[in-house]
């Protein structure tokens, strides 16, 4: 049975030709809008089946005659093969459409070089050296009047800061809650991101002895993704260089991952230090 009225007219949209193959001796030929692929797909999962698999088996084809406004209906079972001209991708048909890649947020961050003056970070370089002995675990800093002088300069410094991180982050400004700062060791930070509290932006500093005589030390900050519209981690991430003197500000919700710090002399005098913190917002 050959279906001429639905063959397209000469400057009509491209065209699929099919001819569908059933049982005894039978064919059936259709063309339809080479975007209009449901059918299609339908017809080849029947072929992939086995005889009487599944319920679909004993339900009815609907083949659209005169453009639609008629059918003629046959039984799955019936369908024997399909010729197609021009040829079709079998996976894309029988799979869906490959689906777009997910839309990728880059990170955003913002670098402060030369966070403190020379003075002051010579100052905490010679603190962390000559009490590296008592430095075995993250130690807390704090702003108080029995603190030492370095912890009360670093913690107002990254307060002075503030404006201008919130700035390059394009973010507005919010009620400024506690300032957090930890002085790790030969650290390894592995943060997946504080989501249930009130920091709103982590900050990584890095202090170390020159010349430089460690490895590794990099920071990877995540990148995010757009999946079934929900905002997840993607698998590519920036990358902050270590550098003595700089601190680099991100938002909390972000996961980031330091690459681990070898040094070869296996002393923290040699190492990498850093301070890692974060800015709160008050509730």
């Amino acid at each position: 049975m050959i279906l001429d009225d639905q063959l397209p007219e000469p400057g009509e949209a491209e065209a699929i030709y099919m001819t569908v193959m059933l049982q005894g001796d039978h064919k059936c030929e259709l063309a339809f809008p080479a975007d209009d692929l449901p059918l299609m797909g339908d017809l080849l999962r029947q072929l992939l089946a086995e005889p009487g698999e599944g319920e679909n088996a004993s339900k009815l084809f609907k083949l659209p005659i005169d453009g639609g406004r008629t059918a003629m209906y046959v039984p799955r079972s019936s369908v024997v093969g399909i010729m197609t001209d021009p040829p079709l991708p079998l996976e894309e048909i029988l799979h869906g459409q490959q689906q777009p890649p997910p839309l990728v947020i880059e990170s955003q961050y913002v670098l402060v070089d030369n966070f403190l003056t020379v003075k002051e970070y010579q100052q905490l370089l010679d603190w962390v050296l000559a009490n590296q002995s008592d430095l075995q675990s993250p130690m807390k800093l704090s702003n108080t009047v029995s603190s030492p002088q370095w912890q009360t300069t670093f913690i107002n410094r990254v307060q002075a800061v503030i404006p201008f991180v919130l700035s390059h982050l394009d973010i507005s400004s919010f009620p400024l809650g506690e300032i957090t700062a930890s002085l790790l060791p030969n650290p390894i930070p592995n943060d997946k991101g504080q989501r249930t509290n009130n920091i709103v932006i982590t900050f990584v500093y890095y202090l170390y002895r020159e010349p430089k005589s460690f490895t590794g030390g990099e920071l990877r900050i995540y990148d995010s993704q757009v999946v079934n519209n929900q905002c997840v981690v993607a698998d590519s991430y920036q990358v902050v260089e270590p550098r003595g003197n700089r601190a680099v500000f991100f938002f909390s919700s972000y996961d980031s991952m330091m690459q681990p710090i070898g040094s070869p002399e296996q002393n923290l005098i040699s190492t990498c230090f850093v301070i890692n913190g974060g800015i709160e917002m008050d509730s």
